[in-house]
Protein backbone atom coordinates (compact mmCIF):
# COMPACT_ATOMS: atom_id res chain seq x y z
CA UNK A 1 0.00 0.00 0.00
CA UNK A 2 1.07 3.49 -0.13
CA UNK A 3 1.72 4.43 3.22
CA UNK A 4 4.46 1.46 3.23
CA UNK A 5 5.94 2.84 0.03
CA UNK A 6 5.86 6.30 1.56
CA UNK A 7 7.90 4.87 4.65
CA UNK A 8 10.29 2.63 3.05
CA UNK A 9 10.53 5.61 0.58
CA UNK A 10 11.17 7.50 3.65
CA UNK A 11 14.22 4.88 5.13
CA UNK A 12 15.88 4.66 1.92
CA UNK A 13 16.15 8.55 1.99
CA UNK A 14 17.97 8.26 5.29
CA UNK A 15 20.64 5.64 4.24
CA UNK A 16 24.41 7.51 5.64
CA UNK A 17 25.43 6.26 2.10
CA UNK A 18 22.97 7.70 0.05
CA UNK A 19 23.09 11.11 2.20
CA UNK A 20 26.92 10.85 1.92
CA UNK A 21 26.73 10.77 -1.89
CA UNK A 22 24.29 13.83 -2.28
CA UNK A 23 26.64 15.54 0.21
CA UNK A 24 29.27 15.19 -2.77
CA UNK A 25 29.94 18.94 -4.48
CA UNK A 26 28.50 18.31 -8.95
CA UNK A 27 28.39 14.66 -8.18
CA UNK A 28 27.77 12.70 -11.08
CA UNK A 29 25.11 10.05 -12.19
CA UNK A 30 27.62 6.91 -11.72
CA UNK A 31 28.29 7.21 -8.38
CA UNK A 32 24.47 7.06 -7.32
CA UNK A 33 24.48 3.38 -9.33
CA UNK A 34 24.78 0.55 -6.92
CA UNK A 35 22.74 2.72 -4.35
CA UNK A 36 19.73 2.91 -6.80
CA UNK A 37 19.78 -0.68 -7.83
CA UNK A 38 19.36 -1.48 -3.94
CA UNK A 39 15.92 0.28 -3.61
CA UNK A 40 13.12 -1.87 -4.61
CA UNK A 41 11.30 0.17 -7.31
CA UNK A 42 10.96 0.24 -10.98
CA UNK A 43 11.27 4.23 -11.03
CA UNK A 44 14.22 5.73 -9.02
CA UNK A 45 15.72 8.99 -9.19
CA UNK A 46 18.21 11.57 -7.09
CA UNK A 47 17.57 15.43 -6.78
CA UNK A 48 19.37 18.15 -6.09
CA UNK A 49 17.63 20.92 -3.96
CA UNK A 50 15.98 22.52 -7.08
CA UNK A 51 14.33 19.29 -8.22
CA UNK A 52 17.01 18.70 -11.06
CA UNK A 53 17.65 15.03 -11.77
CA UNK A 54 21.09 14.23 -10.91
CA UNK A 55 20.77 10.37 -10.74
CA UNK A 56 17.53 8.11 -12.08
CA UNK A 57 16.46 4.64 -13.81
CA UNK A 58 13.26 3.95 -14.97
CA UNK A 59 12.41 6.89 -17.11
CA UNK A 60 13.74 9.50 -15.62
CA UNK A 61 16.94 11.21 -17.34
CA UNK A 62 19.98 13.16 -15.68
CA UNK A 63 19.34 17.16 -15.80
CA UNK A 64 15.53 16.55 -16.00
CA UNK A 65 14.44 19.08 -14.44
CA UNK A 66 11.17 18.28 -12.11
CA UNK A 67 10.82 20.94 -9.59
CA UNK A 68 7.36 21.78 -10.96
CA UNK A 69 5.83 18.81 -10.02
CA UNK A 70 3.41 18.35 -7.69
CA UNK A 71 3.69 18.06 -4.20
CA UNK A 72 8.09 18.26 -4.41
CA UNK A 73 8.11 21.89 -2.94
CA UNK A 74 6.00 20.54 0.02
CA UNK A 75 7.86 16.80 0.86
CA UNK A 76 11.25 18.96 0.51
CA UNK A 77 10.16 21.10 3.45
CA UNK A 78 7.58 18.70 5.44
CA UNK A 79 8.28 15.08 4.63
CA UNK A 80 7.11 12.35 2.39
CA UNK A 81 4.45 12.86 0.33
CA UNK A 82 2.97 10.81 -2.54
CA UNK A 83 1.05 11.50 -5.71
CA UNK A 84 0.57 10.95 -9.56
CA UNK A 85 3.13 12.16 -11.68
CA UNK A 86 2.58 12.63 -15.13
CA UNK A 87 5.93 11.37 -16.94
CA UNK A 88 7.14 11.86 -20.50
CA UNK A 89 5.58 7.97 -21.24
CA UNK A 90 2.62 7.98 -19.01
CA UNK A 91 1.56 8.66 -15.40
CA UNK A 92 3.04 7.25 -12.24
CA UNK A 93 2.14 7.03 -8.81
CA UNK A 94 5.56 8.65 -6.47
CA UNK A 95 6.60 8.95 -2.57
CA UNK A 96 9.20 11.88 -2.48
CA UNK A 97 11.30 11.85 0.64
CA UNK A 98 13.87 14.76 1.55
CA UNK A 99 17.07 13.73 1.55
CA UNK A 100 18.89 16.23 4.21
CA UNK A 101 21.39 16.11 7.18
CA UNK A 102 22.76 18.09 9.78
CA UNK A 103 19.80 20.70 9.11
CA UNK A 104 20.74 20.89 5.07
CA UNK A 105 18.30 19.85 2.41
CA UNK A 106 20.44 18.18 0.25
CA UNK A 107 17.48 17.24 -2.33
CA UNK A 108 14.91 14.43 -2.29
CA UNK A 109 14.50 10.97 -3.15
CA UNK A 110 11.57 9.23 -5.49
CA UNK A 111 10.74 6.41 -5.88
CA UNK A 112 7.64 5.20 -8.43
CA UNK A 113 5.72 2.69 -10.24
CA UNK A 114 4.05 3.04 -13.71
CA UNK A 115 -0.16 3.39 -13.62
CA UNK A 116 -0.08 0.34 -15.72
CA UNK A 117 -0.82 -3.58 -16.04
CA UNK A 118 1.61 -4.37 -13.56
CA UNK A 119 0.17 -2.30 -11.27
CA UNK A 120 -3.46 -3.65 -11.94
CA UNK A 121 -2.29 -7.11 -11.70
CA UNK A 122 -0.88 -6.07 -8.03
CA UNK A 123 -4.19 -4.21 -7.17
CA UNK A 124 -6.18 -7.30 -8.49
CA UNK A 125 -4.14 -10.16 -7.10
CA UNK A 126 -4.89 -7.82 -3.27
CA UNK A 127 -8.49 -8.10 -3.65
CA UNK A 128 -9.34 -10.89 -5.58
CA UNK A 129 -10.73 -8.86 -8.05
CA UNK A 130 -10.86 -7.14 -11.96
CA UNK A 131 -9.14 -3.88 -11.91
CA UNK A 132 -8.86 -1.27 -14.30
CA UNK A 133 -6.78 1.88 -14.10
CA UNK A 134 -7.96 5.17 -16.41
CA UNK A 135 -6.18 8.32 -16.12
CA UNK A 136 -8.04 11.23 -18.03
CA UNK A 137 -10.08 8.89 -20.11
CA UNK A 138 -7.31 6.74 -21.30
CA UNK A 139 -7.21 3.14 -20.38
CA UNK A 140 -3.66 2.36 -18.40
CA UNK A 141 -3.99 -1.14 -17.44
CA UNK A 142 -6.29 -4.02 -16.89
CA UNK A 143 -6.32 -7.11 -14.95
CA UNK A 144 -8.96 -9.62 -15.27
CA UNK A 145 -9.63 -12.61 -12.58
CA UNK A 146 -10.91 -14.35 -15.75
CA UNK A 147 -10.19 -13.20 -18.92
CA UNK A 148 -12.49 -12.19 -21.12
CA UNK A 149 -14.02 -13.81 -24.58
CA UNK A 150 -15.04 -11.02 -26.22
CA UNK A 151 -15.62 -7.13 -25.89
CA UNK A 152 -15.19 -4.98 -23.14
CA UNK A 153 -16.58 -2.08 -22.96
CA UNK A 154 -15.01 0.67 -20.70
CA UNK A 155 -17.04 4.12 -21.82
CA UNK A 156 -18.68 4.14 -18.64
CA UNK A 157 -15.14 4.09 -16.79
CA UNK A 158 -13.28 6.27 -19.12
CA UNK A 159 -16.77 9.06 -18.76
CA UNK A 160 -15.75 8.80 -15.22
CA UNK A 161 -14.36 12.62 -14.12
CA UNK A 162 -11.51 11.93 -11.22
CA UNK A 163 -12.30 15.34 -9.77
CA UNK A 164 -16.05 13.99 -9.43
CA UNK A 165 -15.74 11.22 -7.52
CA UNK A 166 -16.51 10.90 -3.45
CA UNK A 167 -14.06 9.69 -1.57
CA UNK A 168 -15.60 6.56 -1.23
CA UNK A 169 -15.89 5.94 -5.18
CA UNK A 170 -19.26 5.38 -7.11
CA UNK A 171 -21.09 2.59 -8.09
CA UNK A 172 -20.46 1.48 -11.35
CA UNK A 173 -21.48 -1.03 -14.30
CA UNK A 174 -19.33 -2.21 -16.87
CA UNK A 175 -19.95 -4.55 -20.55
CA UNK A 176 -17.83 -7.83 -20.13
CA UNK A 177 -18.57 -9.75 -22.93
CA UNK A 178 -22.10 -8.82 -23.45
CA UNK A 179 -22.75 -9.36 -19.42
CA UNK A 180 -22.99 -6.65 -16.80
CA UNK A 181 -19.46 -6.78 -14.43
CA UNK A 182 -20.37 -4.44 -11.38
CA UNK A 183 -18.07 -2.71 -8.97
CA UNK A 184 -16.86 0.87 -7.54
CA UNK A 185 -15.13 3.71 -9.72
CA UNK A 186 -12.56 5.31 -7.02
CA UNK A 187 -9.85 7.91 -7.22
CA UNK A 188 -6.11 5.75 -7.54
CA UNK A 189 -4.91 8.81 -5.43
CA UNK A 190 -6.09 11.64 -4.73
CA UNK A 191 -4.54 14.02 -7.06
CA UNK A 192 -5.18 11.53 -10.34
CA UNK A 193 -5.99 8.47 -11.80
CA UNK A 194 -9.09 5.98 -11.64
CA UNK A 195 -9.50 2.97 -10.36
CA UNK A 196 -12.50 0.02 -11.16
CA UNK A 197 -12.83 -2.62 -8.72
CA UNK A 198 -15.38 -5.21 -9.51
CA UNK A 199 -17.21 -6.93 -7.03
CA UNK A 200 -19.47 -9.04 -9.26
CA UNK A 201 -17.09 -12.91 -8.12
CA UNK A 202 -19.88 -14.43 -10.24
CA UNK A 203 -17.32 -14.00 -13.03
Amino acid sequence: NQRAWRRETREFARSPVLLAMAAIPDVDAATFADALEGMAAPLVAVLDPRGKVLAGRGGFVVGQELGAMPGLQSALQTGVEDHVWMLPDGPALVAVAPLAQGGELLGALVRGERIDSALAKRLGAIGASDVMLVHDGTSLGQRWRKQPKGEVDLDALRGVRFADLPPEGKALELRVDGEPRLGVAMRLRDDGGVAFLSHDLSH
